[in-house]
């Protein structure tokens, strides 16, 4: 929701630090490629705005995209996608996607309701 911000860029050179290779990837790149929001209400909202104009077949691409470059310049590594918030909610789209090892979503937004677009998986949520 906040873009490639001060915490993700915290959090990729934590992984970093631990030689675990690390591709941030923004998912309003199409709307707002250097968004980097904190944590205010006009923040917040913003974000909103540019989430709400990512559309899933948007992230699907993105993602995609992301996947074909990380296997061409590093062929031998496993790739596995780690989402927060909306990035937990791409995280859960792309989990199916070929070429993934394993995703983490944290509090993916809207995981348990359907997004009003066609070619949205199925989700189903045991609490």
């Amino acid at each position: 929701m906040f873009g490639i911000n001060h915490w993700i860029r915290s959090f990729s050179e934590k992984l970093a630090s631990q030689n675990v290779p690390v591709l941030a990837l923004s998912l309003y790149g199409r709307t707002a490629p250097k968004l980097d929001l904190g944590y205010s209400e006009q923040e917040l909202k913003l974000g909103r705005h540019h989430k709400n104009l990512t559309t899933l077949k948007n992230i699907i691409e993105d993602v995609s995209a992301a996947i074909n470059w990380v296997q061409k310049e590093y062929p031998k590594k496993k790739i596995s996608i780690i989402g927060f918030c909306f990035g937990g909610h791409a995280a859960l789209i792309s989990a199916s996607l070929k070429g993934i090892e394993c995703t983490f979503c944290f509090y993916g937004a809207g995981v348990t309701a359907l997004y009003k677009q066609p070619y949205y998986p199925q989700t189903i949520v045991y609490e």
